[in-house]
């Protein structure tokens, strides 16, 4: 995975399949980590207990990420850490943008990773979804001065409507920087 740590693309997706999606994610993480002292990981697929969980059992440094957790509220409400937001829902994208932003200049991260900007589709429209990347890219990312580069993680899944899957792969990939398929 050498593309990801070269320098100058902004916004990079990642299109990961699900029977390997779990090994990737890892070696993703592993990889970007090299590169950005401090990481933004919006848990939008998993809650941060059980990313919390992976990447411990997996020898990276938790210390290297700050997590926004859009899952764990939805079903019961949470108190933040002191590396954990949590958000009441993944359909609220306006309070998700603004945790972005304050996470970021705050926390100082150089890398942003979202997991799996695709899981959005169960609880928004595609159109929603754009949006909200569309406002990461002219906004967070190049008004950022501590954010080099940042990463949409997309998952194909049984659970996402194959039409909507294409879809939002082909907006996506309008913003984006790079696209990499890795499988």
């Amino acid at each position: 995975m050498d593309e990801i740590n070269k320098e100058g693309d902004d916004l990079i997706l990642v299109n990961l399949e699900e029977e390997r999606y779990y090994d990737k994610l890892i070696n993703l993480l592993r990889n970007i980590t090299k590169d950005h002292k401090k990481v933004c990981y919006l848990c939008l697929n998993r809650p941060y207990n059980d990313v919390l969980i992976d990447i411990q059992k997996n020898s990276l440094d938790v210390n290297n990420f700050f997590f926004i957790d859009t899952l764990a509220s939805y079903y019961k409400k949470q108190e933040n850490l002191n590396n954990c937001i949590f958000i009441d829902s993944p359909r609220n994208i306006e309070e998700i943008k603004k945790t972005i932003k304050i996470v970021v200049n705050k926390e100082g991260c150089e890398g942003l990773f979202v997991d799996t900007i695709s899981s959005l589709l169960l609880y928004n429209e595609g159109s929603f979804i754009i949006r909200l990347v569309h406002d990461l890219k002219s906004g967070i990312i190049t008004e950022s001065k501590n954010l080099k580069r940042s990463f949409l993680i997309s998952l194909k899944r049984d659970d996402i409507p194959k039409e909507d899957y294409t879809n939002l792969l082909k907006d996506l990939s309008m913003f984006s920087d790079e696209v990499i398929q890795y499988y």
